[in-house]
Protein backbone atom coordinates (compact mmCIF):
# COMPACT_ATOMS: atom_id res chain seq x y z
CA UNK A 1 0.00 0.00 0.00
CA UNK A 2 1.36 3.72 -0.46
CA UNK A 3 1.22 6.05 2.20
CA UNK A 4 -2.00 7.64 1.76
CA UNK A 5 -3.75 3.87 1.30
CA UNK A 6 -5.07 4.92 -1.92
CA UNK A 7 -3.57 1.98 -3.80
CA UNK A 8 -2.65 -1.53 -3.04
CA UNK A 9 -0.73 -4.48 -4.88
CA UNK A 10 -2.26 -7.45 -4.02
CA UNK A 11 0.74 -10.16 -4.72
CA UNK A 12 4.85 -9.49 -4.79
CA UNK A 13 6.74 -11.98 -5.38
CA UNK A 14 10.55 -12.53 -5.99
CA UNK A 15 11.15 -14.61 -9.51
CA UNK A 16 14.99 -15.28 -10.18
CA UNK A 17 16.01 -11.64 -9.50
CA UNK A 18 13.14 -9.70 -10.13
CA UNK A 19 10.80 -8.82 -7.79
CA UNK A 20 6.96 -9.38 -9.24
CA UNK A 21 3.75 -7.43 -8.76
CA UNK A 22 0.01 -9.69 -8.83
CA UNK A 23 -2.78 -7.71 -9.43
CA UNK A 24 -5.73 -9.82 -9.48
CA UNK A 25 -9.33 -8.60 -10.74
CA UNK A 26 -12.45 -10.83 -10.20
CA UNK A 27 -14.85 -8.87 -12.12
CA UNK A 28 -15.43 -7.71 -15.54
CA UNK A 29 -13.51 -4.53 -15.00
CA UNK A 30 -9.22 -4.66 -15.47
CA UNK A 31 -8.65 -1.27 -14.59
CA UNK A 32 -5.16 -1.56 -12.27
CA UNK A 33 -4.66 1.88 -11.28
CA UNK A 34 -2.48 0.80 -8.44
CA UNK A 35 -0.77 -1.71 -10.36
CA UNK A 36 -0.01 1.44 -12.71
CA UNK A 37 0.74 3.71 -10.28
CA UNK A 38 3.24 0.59 -8.65
CA UNK A 39 4.80 0.75 -12.53
CA UNK A 40 5.39 3.99 -12.67
CA UNK A 41 7.36 4.48 -9.28
CA UNK A 42 9.48 1.38 -8.98
CA UNK A 43 9.47 -0.02 -12.71
CA UNK A 44 9.88 -3.39 -12.44
CA UNK A 45 10.73 -5.70 -15.74
CA UNK A 46 7.59 -7.57 -15.12
CA UNK A 47 4.57 -6.99 -13.71
CA UNK A 48 1.35 -9.39 -14.07
CA UNK A 49 -2.51 -8.61 -13.81
CA UNK A 50 -4.75 -11.69 -13.76
CA UNK A 51 -8.47 -11.59 -14.89
CA UNK A 52 -10.50 -13.42 -16.82
CA UNK A 53 -9.06 -11.63 -20.02
CA UNK A 54 -7.09 -13.47 -22.65
CA UNK A 55 -3.54 -13.73 -22.17
CA UNK A 56 -1.45 -10.78 -23.36
CA UNK A 57 1.46 -9.05 -23.17
CA UNK A 58 2.06 -5.62 -23.20
CA UNK A 59 5.01 -3.31 -22.40
CA UNK A 60 6.56 -5.74 -19.49
CA UNK A 61 2.49 -6.02 -18.23
CA UNK A 62 1.24 -9.21 -18.69
CA UNK A 63 -2.56 -9.75 -18.64
CA UNK A 64 -2.80 -13.64 -17.40
CA UNK A 65 -6.30 -15.58 -17.31
CA UNK A 66 -6.91 -16.57 -13.68
CA UNK A 67 -7.22 -20.17 -14.30
CA UNK A 68 -3.44 -20.41 -15.91
CA UNK A 69 -1.60 -18.13 -12.81
CA UNK A 70 -0.18 -21.13 -11.21
CA UNK A 71 2.22 -21.57 -14.37
CA UNK A 72 3.52 -17.68 -14.99
CA UNK A 73 6.89 -18.39 -13.62
CA UNK A 74 6.70 -20.70 -17.62
CA UNK A 75 5.03 -17.40 -19.03
CA UNK A 76 7.40 -15.12 -18.33
CA UNK A 77 10.80 -17.01 -19.02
Amino acid sequence: ANEKNTAEIDFVVQFEDMVIPIEVKSGGSVTAKSLKSYMLTFKPAVAIRTSLRDLSKNAGLWDIPLFMIGGFAELIK
